[in-house]
């Protein structure tokens, strides 16, 4: 997380993710006294997030996770239409945030294929969760594959989607400890924005993506680990 809070380029992470905090703490106001005023206030905040920085976009799935754990609320499509605002603002936040890309030049859609895309996200969520465990060789720059004319194989492709589906079918096997599934969901879901399947410049990764992705696989960990010294 070097250049999140070192590069002064990428304190809009730091930003954002102050304001994605705010929004869940203002979330939880909403849930135990609901209230217009409260619901604005929940708007308010995720506006700032975007504002900074629209990978926040994933905000209002990242609620809908919470409302299975902690907050434990009935699930249903209610708690979808009380977010529907959240939805709305998000979705304005992409297009203006790809027509912006675009006219400057920074989406490579049309230049990178839409199957080198997904190979390299797929390869990309574990390289992530190798940077968590071990993060050794870092680098201000991952250059695409596809652009280095060093594509991805099949064999690595195949083995890294096998291995995030066994981990997300061990995430729901394991559901009943709802910290797992919420932090491994918060994760899947708040890399979606910037994992590349839409790319934006020539990276196949940057390390300061995972600023709020980890934050979901923190959480699981650390109650993970109160739940097993409990024991």
């Amino acid at each position: 997380h070097v250049e999140s809070v070192a590069w002064i380029a990428e304190r809009k992470d730091c930003l954002s993710t102050l304001f994605a905090m705010a929004t869940i703490w203002a979330y939880r106001g909403y849930c135990l006294h609901p209230s217009a005023r409260r619901a604005a206030g929940v708007g308010l905040w995720f506006t700032g997030g975007l504002l900074a920085k629209p990978m926040v976009v994933s905000l209002p799935l990242l609620l809908w996770l919470l409302d299975y754990w902690p907050l434990r609320r009935p699930l249903g499509w209610r708690r979808v239409g009380e977010k529907l605002p959240l939805f709305a603002l998000a979705a304005a936040s992409c297009v203006v945030t790809f027509l912006a890309q675009q006219s400057g030049g920074a989406v490579q859609d049309l230049r990178i294929p839409l199957a080198p895309r997904l190979a390299n996200a797929v390869v990309a969520y574990v390289r992530y969760l190798g940077e968590l465990l071990w993060p050794v060789k870092l680098s201000v720059l991952y250059p695409h594959p596809y652009i280095t004319g060093t594509p991805w194989s099949r064999a690595t492709v195949v083995g890294c989607a096998l291995l995030l589906l066994a981990l997300t079918a061990l995430a729901i096997a394991l559901r009943r400890r709802r910290h797992l599934l919420v932090g491994w969901g918060w994760y899947l879901v708040s890399m979606v924005p910037v994992i590349g399947v839409v790319q934006v410049g020539v990276q196949a990764m940057a390390d300061r993506y995972t600023y709020l992705p980890f934050i979901g696989l923190f959480l699981a960990i650390v109650w993970e680990g109160r739940a097993l010294c409990a024991r």
